[in-house]
């Protein structure tokens, strides 16, 4: 195994992981830089290069995963991209049966992407976050979906849970140019309930900034992700012969009748841009692989059960015997759990439950928590992370 909760990740996240008698292991696979076309000139046949990384990150307590997130770093002349490909959770997060200290993922979330935002950002040069919510039963654990302790959020649920994501996110930014979500099929009027009450979103793409939608080609503009519908659509008007003539605001007025955005469900592009202070580097420990091993290592997780609770940890030890010990962090949780009295029974409960985990993550059915308290939770996790962050360099 990596080091112990000394290491970069440790810093990182103990503070926001629950107290336990056993260590966490983060386990972090990313590639060596591979060159990708994000977006290209169909009239003067050119393909715009970008540098492109990808980064698998698990979190796994008693020998059995409990996150994974899947991400896509993408850098060009003018912009670094963070494309949220995947994200789960298996529906295992209570770490003490008899404690009830259950891990808050969305917390988790937020910490590593705050992360991700500090390590590849450059100075003077566009930082941009990318994902397509979607709700399906599972992404990443197989089989997860059966697993009753796992509450499959329905498609309101899962966006307004990544805009809680991204809005905690807001403040990594010196200068935030835009934050917008886009609904295919919904008009500006429904959109209302999904913002936040947040003055800083809008509704719309971040895609095309600051120029005219209905003169620009879609694919000078709109990025080729992986596994993305827009993506299936570019190669679509490819192939349609239609990739010189769709414009922007056309691409995402047609956008709204493929297939994925007619099944009736919430289904979004959300899109932060801005400028990132990033004049303090830190850089990942684990090191990078080749791409073909990188996808043995991601064919091993997505091919295993994780149905029931025994499945769950031969997966995961399946996964970690495959994997050479400079992947695996250990981190020790320091997060206290608040005691609430109640007469004379006191209950340990962990002092931040999470509300709704994303794309299939697990709900704990609390209350739903006031924006007040959310900034409040923000503001301290920031600190603790400014924290963490400082503890490296020294």
């Amino acid at each position: 195994m990596g080091e112990n909760s000394l290491t970069f990740w440790g810093k990182v996240l103990s503070d926001v992981l629950p107290e336990s008698d056993s260590e966490y292991s983060l386990h972090h696979i990313r590639t060596k830089a591979q060159r990708e076309h994000l977006t290209s000139d169909p009239i003067k046949n050119i393909q715009y290069n970008s540098q492109a990384w990808s980064h698998l990150i698990l979190l796994s307590h008693k020998e059995i995963h409990l996150l994974a997130l899947e991400l896509v770093i993408y850098n060009s002349t003018d912009s670094t991209t963070i494309f949220i490909a995947k994200a789960d959770s298996t529906g295992y997060a209570d770490i003490s049966e008899g404690e009830g200290a259950r891990i808050n993922i969305r917390l988790a979330i937020e910490q590593i992407l705050r992360v991700f935002i500090r390590v590849v950002s450059r100075s003077g040069i566009l930082t941009r976050i990318c994902l397509f919510a979607r709700t399906q039963p599972q992404y990443l654990f197989r089989e997860s979906g059966k697993n009753r302790g796992k509450h499959i959020l329905n498609d309101r649920e899962l966006t307004k849970w990544w805009m809680k994501v991204n809005t905690s996110l807001l403040s990594e930014f010196s200068t935030l140019n835009s934050a917008r979500i886009h609904i295919p099929g919904f008009e500006k009027s429904d959109m209302r309930s999904f913002l936040l009450s947040d003055p800083r979103w809008e509704e719309g793409h971040i895609f095309c900034n600051g120029l005219d939608q209905a003169k620009e080609l879609a694919l000078c503009h709109i990025p080729h992700f992986p596994d993305d519908p827009k993506s299936r659509f570019l190669e679509f008007l490819v192939v349609e012969g239609r990739s010189e003539t769709t414009t922007v605001g056309q691409f995402f007025l047609e956008l709204q009748m493929r297939q994925e955005f007619l099944l009736g469900v919430v289904a979004a592009i959300i899109g932060v841009e801005g400028l990132v202070d990033s004049s303090e580097k830190h850089l990942f420990p684990s090191p990078m692989i080749d791409h073909k091993l990188y996808l043995k290592h991601h064919d091993v997780l997505i091919s295993t059960d994780y149905s029931t609770k025994e499945l769950a940890r031969n997966a995961t030890l399946q996964f970690i015997d495959g994997l050479p010990s400079e992947f695996t962090f250990k981190i020790k949780g320091t997060k206290k759990a608040d005691i609430i009295c109640d007469g004379n029974l006191e209950k340990r409960v962990n002092a931040q439950t999470v509300n709704v985990i994303s794309q299939n993550l697990v709900r704990k059915r609390n209350k739903p928590q006031k924006m007040d308290s959310t900034t409040a939770s923000t503001e301290h996790t920031n600190a603790e992370l400014n924290l963490a962050l400082k503890r490296l360099k020294s």
